[in-house]
């Protein structure tokens, strides 16, 4: 398991190290590892540019009888001069989240993948690109979803979607969600976001109704 790291738990505390979904830095030799920590509301990483700035999504859907609930939010965090970021949540955060931790300047996007989470692929003809080479159309088989955008140096972007609802760009009840990037919500201290995917961005993909999330780099 050269590629897992151990989980452990202990008390109250849960010490998860996720598997990283991919690496976006110049030289990954002198790249720390990104590691996460969850202390019931609390979460703390580290392994992060210092001075540079993050962002600390969470997901999860809870289910009691006939009821279910998702939660679906992000945090803004400035990285400490060693490389630290803690940002707490609303409420303690159970064991069966996804937790993805962004740092801007590298692009990297470290995940804690829940014990309710699978993950699936995201291919690349989601992706339609134009003459440009930029992306002109992103297109899921999702009733709903939040996306996140990644620009390394740049920023973060998000977006929760409904088929037929908010986010949707197409409006249509019909299966699937088309993103327009230009709606996303700009998080980790960025700008306004950008008119198109392009290729080395990452886009995390998060379904909280199926439990499933997608994660991957677009190729240029």
């Amino acid at each position: 398991m050269s590629n897992l790291r151990k989980t452990a738990f202990r008390a109250v505390v849960m010490i998860i190290v996720g598997l990283p979904l991919f690496t976006v830095s110049a030289d990954n030799a002198k790249t720390l590892p990104i590691i996460i920590e969850v202390n019931g509301a609390t979460v703390t990483a580290s392994g992060l540019t210092p001075g540079g700035s993050a962002a600390v999504v969470c997901a999860w859907r809870k289910t009691a009888g006939e009821f279910s609930e998702s939660s679906q939010t992000s945090r803004d965090a400035h990285v400490s001069g060693d490389g630290r970021v803690t940002v707490e949540f609303g409420s303690a955060i159970p064991a069966s989240a996804l937790i993805a931790v962004i740092d801007v300047a590298t692009g990297r996007l470290e995940t804690l993948i829940g014990t309710k989470f699978r993950r699936i692929d995201l291919p690349a003809k989601r992706f339609k690109k134009g003459a440009d080479g930029q992306v002109d159309e992103f297109a899921l088989p999702h009733a709903e979803a939040m996306v996140v955008l990644v620009r390394r140096g740049e920023g973060v972007w998000i977006q929760r979607l409904s088929d037929g609802g908010y986010g949707d760009d197409d409006g249509s009840l019909d299966g699937r969600l088309r993103i327009n990037p230009e709606r996303m919500t700009p998080i980790a201290f960025s700008g306004a976001a950008p008119k198109k995917i392009r290729g080395r961005d990452v886009v995390l993909l998060v379904d909280t109704s199926a439990r499933v999330f997608a994660a991957t780099e677009v190729t240029p």
